[in-house]
């Protein structure tokens, strides 16, 4: 990368808006206002909160933001150092008291919000966007213009057109593809629906399963268009899949040009890992879009030394920790990359941009960053859950306790092996690694290509994503993942385009004919590659099932089936057994107006019986035969229905019970039974 260097374009002290004494007037009382504002947040914030620290804090702002807008108004000293702050920081005076209300404002939404699953204040959400966008606004710098080829109406309708596809093969038949309702997208949509009916709005807190609440609350504004539907679960996934692949390709063709930039992002719109994380209720696929955008901006931050990539940047990783776990990875991986940037530009030339990257970052990571540091037990739950390090999982496998580095080499090779020719794990099992063997092929000569130029920046990101990836899962139990692994789709898909085009690129030095018989052939099989793994994700992987478990199975087809029935009508889930009704989420979301309960057996005495009209239902495993005959003989005049899956094989019995006389001598309903309940 060969960059000319140049500055931002500040204005100087005698013109422009926040330079002229009116400017200086201007300034001082946005400052004046920024700080009452402030002070009057702390006011209200003291008696609805009790975070006592954050409320001083913004005090503290309010103050000293009043006192900057007074003495500028009543004097020159304190202009003067105003004008200092901004010529250093490229930006007008006026801009800074905004940013600095932007970082009271994101402290506010901290405070407003609170930990619990309802906020003290709802405006909560609202403070954060409003400081982030302040600080945006704060740090904004125009730069200088760098004038851009106009693009062409082939390159929109081309541009059009993937998005459309891509959003197609992501977003059709969202209800059925995959069948299966998984338990974590089931437990995902009953926290939504805390937001849609009110029991829930904090959006900056812990939702289900100590993963943040704000996908939660994403997918609850889909839920109100769309009511508690499956594909209202999904879409929110299936547009942010789409919106990867136009990151991809901008990412991709800024770094190398638009041929690699239409590969890539054909690549990934097709890839079968990526497919399925973007038609589930699942928030890894929301990691693969801050990736890209964060890869592409600071490329572009770094190329054009333009103050809004840096921005764009920030904001990406600011949002990170607000999805799933391989998102805390993204500053990690762009603190790697910049040492590679900086031999094509030296850092202190970007310094400015940098600091202003970090600070949109804090500054929109802020909320849930001091709810961690209030609540660490919640930021490393889902590292926990799954880490090598889990002492109850090493102790019932048998190996101590404590990880050996033979356990951890094994995980790291193992998910390296996950890329290219071990079958996938996971929520996703399709059979086959994340790459078919003519698509793997591509892989590893990307990967070679990258690292023979290494120097390259545009190169260095590669090999920098799929260790980081790597070293994911070696820390991490079940390699190879698919959930981890599809953090790194963008740059997979990248990775895979690069010998294509460096193919074509080669075919261009040679006869005409021949390069170009060449370079057709080349895009021919990569094409043919893409085909395939759409062809074996929709043809192969979800006809057989190959998502969730059969738990997930279980309770999709029956909840599925319970739609049928009255409201109110008792459901009892037969337990001890491996599944009931309120440990798979599922079963409450697809069916939640029945009233599912789990019942031990032997039981002390059967349920009374429900209201006239309404059956009574028993559910049974294929494994509880003998208990299901108790139950038949209990309700002779009950009727069994027998589910099985696709290939045959038993999934459960559902006994229903519509004549509701008195149940047989062997098994007497007392009102004093009371069951487990459980939705």
């Amino acid at each position: 990368m060969s960059v000319a260097p140049h500055r931002s374009a500040a204005p100087s002290d005698s013109t422009g808006p926040g330079q002229s004494p009116a400017g200086k007037q201007l300034t001082a009382l946005g400052s004046l206002a920024a700080g009452v504002a402030t002070l009057g947040l702390a006011a209200t914030l003291v008696q609805a909160t009790p975070h006592r620290t954050i409320n001083l804090l913004l005090a503290i702002l309010g103050t000293t933001l009043t006192w900057v807008g007074l003495t500028s108004l009543l004097s020159d000293g304190a202009w003067g150092w105003l004008k200092i702050a901004a010529r250093t920081l490229g930006v007008r005076p006026i801009q800074l008291p905004l940013g600095v209300f932007g970082v009271a404002l994101a402290l506010a939404a901290r405070s407003a919000a609170g930990d619990g699953e309802l906020a003290h204040l709802p405006i909560h959400g609202w403070l954060w966007v409003a400081g982030i966008a302040c600080v945006v606004a704060g740090l904004w710098s125009a730069g200088v213009y760098h004038p851009r080829a106009r693009r062409s109406q082939a390159v929109l309708l081309g541009a059009v057109g993937l998005l459309a596809v891509s959003l197609a093969a992501r977003a059709i038949d969202l209800n059925g593809i995959p069948y299966i309702l998984g338990g974590d997208e089931g437990s995902l949509g009953l926290t939504a629906q805390q937001f849609v009916t009110g029991a829930r709005d904090n959006l900056l807190a812990m939702g289900w399963f100590s993963w943040p609440a704000l996908y939660a609350w994403i997918v609850s504004q889909s839920q109100a268009v769309l009511g508690s539907t499956v594909a209202a679960l999904r879409w929110p996934s299936a547009v942010a899949g789409m919106l990867t692949v136009l990151a991809t390709l901008w990412m991709a063709r800024g770094m190398f040009g638009p041929r690699l930039g239409w590969l890539s992002a054909v690549a990934l719109s097709a890839s079968h890992v990526h497919l399925l994380f973007s038609r589930v209720a699942m928030n890894n696929v929301f990691d693969t879009l801050l990736l890209a955008a964060a890869i592409g901006g600071l490329w572009f931050a770094w190329k054009l030394n333009q103050r809004w990539a840096f921005l764009l940047t920030g904001l990406a990783v600011g949002l990170s920790p607000y999805f799933y776990a391989t998102g805390r990875l993204l500053p990690l991986l762009l603190l790697a990359w910049i040492p590679f940037l900086h031999r094509a530009e030296p850092w202190k030339t970007r310094a400015l941009g940098l600091m202003a990257m970090a600070v949109t970052a804090a500054v929109t990571a802020l909320p849930i960053t001091l709810f961690n540091l209030a609540h660490p037990e919640e930021w490393l739950a889902p590292l926990t859950r799954v880490s090598v390090f889990n002492s109850l999982w090493l102790q019932a496998n048998g190996l101590g306790t404590s990880p050996t580095v033979g356990l951890i080499a094994h995980e790291f090779s193992t998910t390296l092996l996950g890329f290219v020719a071990r079958p996938l794990e996971g929520v996703y099992f399709p059979g086959i690694p994340y790459l078919d063997p003519l698509s793997a092929v591509f892989f590893l000569g990307g990967l070679a290509l990258a690292l023979l130029r290494i120097r390259r920046p545009q190169y260095a990101i590669v090999p920098i994503v799929v260790l980081a990836t790597a070293l994911t899962g070696a820390f991490s139990l079940g390699a190879p993942s698919s959930q981890r692994l599809v953090f790194a789709a963008p740059i997979l898909a990248l990775c895979a385009a690069l010998p294509i085009d460096a193919a074509m690129e080669w075919a261009r030095g040679r006869k005409p004919r021949l390069g170009q018989s060449l370079s057709g052939l080349a895009v021919l099989a990569f094409l043919a590659a893409c085909l395939y793994q759409a062809w074996f994700f929709f043809g192969q992987a979800m006809p057989l099932a190959r998502y969730s478990d059969i738990q997930g199975l279980v309770a999709t087809e029956l909840g599925h089936n319970l739609q049928r029935y009255p409201e109110g009508t008792p459901v009892y889930f037969v337990r001890p057994g491996p599944m009931g009704f309120s440990t798979v989420p599922s079963l409450a979301y697809l069916a939640p107006h029945v009233h599912g309960q789990d019942l031990d057996w032997p039981a002390p005495a059967l349920p009374p019986p429900p209201a006239s009209g309404v059956p009574m239902l028993w559910v049974t495993l294929p494994e509880q035969a003998g208990i299901l005959a108790e139950i038949e003989a209990a309700y002779p005049h009950g009727e069994t229905l027998r589910w099985v899956d696709a290939a045959g094989q038993p999934l459960f019995n559902l006994l229903e019970v519509w004549d509701l006389r008195a149940p047989s001598p062997g098994g007497a309903f007392s009102p004093a039974m009371t069951p487990r309940e459980c939705g």
